[in-house]
């Protein structure tokens, strides 16, 4: 009976130790399950949260990419809207010259400053960038306005806005733009819109786009907006330009309006002391009125001839002489440089912004019919040229004497121990006015005997 009771109970014992091992097996084995799920669902939250940070960090900073390309795209803009000089003279109707602000055409005659019942015409246009087709001179004059245009023109028709869309390999994100501008003969833009605004000391833009950004299963669409603001003195440097040209206008009108004080009087004792005068007032013109912060600066170039075919309406053919002056004013800042994008040469060039124009004008020097008659006693109106009594007014021609004056007939131009002779008629008109007497070309000029 001992060894019966002592058997069962050790077979209980073992039955229960096992049984204990199996309950702890199955909370162990239950434990393990809600660790794992814990870990795997961390695992994935934190996956999700990464994928979320990946995509909001890559949509913050293509946006200000953006910004970066568009500030680009407005300083390229402003450089060629400076260097094209506000489109005068290359806009599509070819009224000008390229680079041209103001020119005159000496084969026409100058506009009159009042129609035939005498009331004034308008030299400068009143809104327009040009004055009216077919007047002489003709002259660009834009606003504020026509430069906004140009360069929205330029913003919207070089290329500047144009990105890829989409943009499927970001970082393993999708980017694509929902909204772009179709302009300028199918060039895609990757703005929705955007503004410019012109101002005294900058330029203003601001670039609104709608953007796609996808990851994995994540998505941001948002409308961005990006302000741009360009230090440049663009308008200033349009403005002193109007005002430049203006005033060229008034002293090509002075010349063509009042012979007696602006014309070659002894007051200039030469050729070469009366051009150095046109380009003095022609220099103090285009300088005058540069706003501060922008050096002015020229190249202008003169030269004087006998009224020929090519001029006769400036002065009539062999009755005087003409003045021609070509001017380039360049206006650069001195206070703010962007870096330029040289296409040619596919590389970045930092350089201030500038502008450029053109001015051209054929204006009176010397008008003979001034002086159509000898004075008394009978004599020719003498004029210094190169040297002492070299060129005269006669009967309303210009003659010379031992001088190349370009352009002037050669039966007016006289050489050293020559005389006019009634067998040429220009000169034969003079000798009648002088009665009889005889003008001769000498060593030291002219001689009337």
């Amino acid at each position: 009976m001992k060894s019966t009771t002592c058997c069962s109970k050790g077979v209980g014992t073992t039955a229960g130790t096992i049984m204990l091992m199996i309950i702890f097996l199955i909370f162990f084995g239950v434990y393990l399950y809600m660790v794992n799920n814990h870990v795997q669902s961390t695992i994935e939250l934190n996956l999700e949260s990464s994928q979320i940070l990946k995509l909001k960090s890559t949509f913050a900073l293509f946006n200000a990419s953006l910004g970066n390309t568009w500030l680009i795209s407005t300083v390229q803009s402003i450089f060629m809207t400076g260097d094209e000089s506000i489109g005068c003279g290359i806009d599509t109707s070819n009224r000008l010259p390229a680079g041209y602000w103001y020119w005159r055409d000496p084969n026409q005659d100058r506009d009159g400053l009042t129609d035939a019942q005498g009331r004034p015409i308008e030299r400068i246009p009143a809104t327009n960038k040009g004055n009216v087709w077919g007047r002489n001179p003709q002259i660009c004059y834009p606003r504020d306005n026509h430069v906004l245009d140009y360069l929205q023109a330029k913003l919207e028709c070089e290329d500047f806005l144009s990105l890829k869309n989409p943009m499927d390999n970001v970082g393993g994100v999708a980017i694509s733009f929902n909204s772009g501008r179709n302009v300028c003969s199918g060039n895609n833009g990757a703005v929705a819109s955007f503004l410019l605004d012109l101002n005294d000391d900058n330029v203003e833009s601001k670039f609104s786009q709608s953007l796609a950004v996808v990851y994995g299963d994540g998505r941001i669409d948002a409308q961005t907006e990006n302000n741009i603001k360009v230090m440049t003195s663009l308008r200033q440097m349009v403005a002193a330009a109007r005002e430049a040209v203006a005033n060229l206008l008034i002293l090509g009108d002075a010349h063509e309006q009042h012979y007696p004080v602006t014309q070659y009087l002894p007051g200039a004792p030469d050729k070469d002391s009366y051009q150095s005068g046109v380009k003095s007032r022609v220099d103090a013109i285009l300088t005058a009125r540069v706003p501060s912060g922008v050096l002015a600066t020229t190249d202008i170039q003169t030269d004087m001839r006998a009224a020929d075919n090519s001029v006769s309406n400036v002065v009539p053919t062999g009755l005087g002489l003409v003045v021609h002056y070509k001017a380039t004013a360049t206006y650069t800042e001195t206070n703010n440089a962007y870096y330029y994008n040289n296409g040619a040469a596919n590389t970045f060039v930092k350089r201030p912004i500038k502008l450029e124009y053109i001015a051209e004008d054929y204006m009176p020097a010397l008008d003979c019919t001034e002086w159509p008659k000898p004075a008394n006693p009978p004599r020719p109106t003498a004029f210094n040229w190169q040297s002492t009594n070299d060129m005269v007014c006669c009967a309303g021609y210009l003659f010379s004497c031992n001088v190349n004056i370009p352009g002037l007939d050669p039966a007016q131009a006289l050489t050293v121990n020559t005389r006019l002779q009634n067998s040429i008629w220009q000169q034969g008109i003079c000798i009648d006015i002088l009665s009889g007497a005889t003008l001769s070309c000498t060593p030291n000029g002219f001689e009337l005997s």
